[in-house]
């Protein structure tokens, strides 16, 4: 399935070494993949969704709390559209692809369907952070998601608001 080198590199690759490597096995099969294979229910085919679930939830957090703290004088509806756009599908699949988790992510759906593959790999991404967050906890998910735009994008984002509580997203390279 995925080999240890695969796993070593991916750890490498996403700053988190884990402890329990069956944790990240989990999230790096997609329920497709088992249920192509006809496994009847196996423990990886709850497990991925599982942890997708979580994974979207210690998102939501982390990012609130980021949000909550840079920006003091904003109110609820101004932090909300911030927590929006960085949790969104678009966002998620760009850093399943900065992560090349498509080299490692086993599942089975035809290359071809676009839509299905960017909502799969952006899935898989939640996965990733619950897995995360259950092998090394709050910290260690607040470092991966606080590091992946930094690390991997060489990026910060900053927001602008205008009069009419419209914003901007600027990206500034480091």
């Amino acid at each position: 399935m995925i080999t240890k080198k695969n796993i070593y590199i991916f750890e490498k690759k996403i700053g988190h070494s884990f402890k329990n490597k069956e944790i990240l096995t989990d999230s790096l099969i997609h329920p497709s993949f088992t249920k192509d294979r006809k496994i009847k229910k196996n423990i990886l085919y709850s497990e991925f969704e599982r942890l997708e679930f979580l994974g979207d939830r210690v998102l939501g957090l982390v990012i609130s709390s980021l949000i909550y703290s840079r920006f003091v004088s904003s109110n609820e509806g101004d932090l909300s559209k911030k927590l929006s756009y960085l949790v969104q599908k678009n966002f998620l699949y760009k850093i399943s692809t900065e992560l090349s988790l498509n080299k490692i992510l086993k599942f089975s759906f035809k290359k071809q369907n676009e839509k299905m593959n960017i909502s799969i790999l952006a899935d898989a991404v939640e996965a990733l952070i619950g897995a995360i967050y259950i092998d090394g906890g709050y910290k260690s998910s607040i470092k991966f998601i606080k590091n992946i735009g930094i690390r991997l994008y060489s990026f910060r984002i900053f927001f602008v608001w205008y009069s009419n509580n419209i914003f901007s997203v600027f990206i500034t390279i480091i």
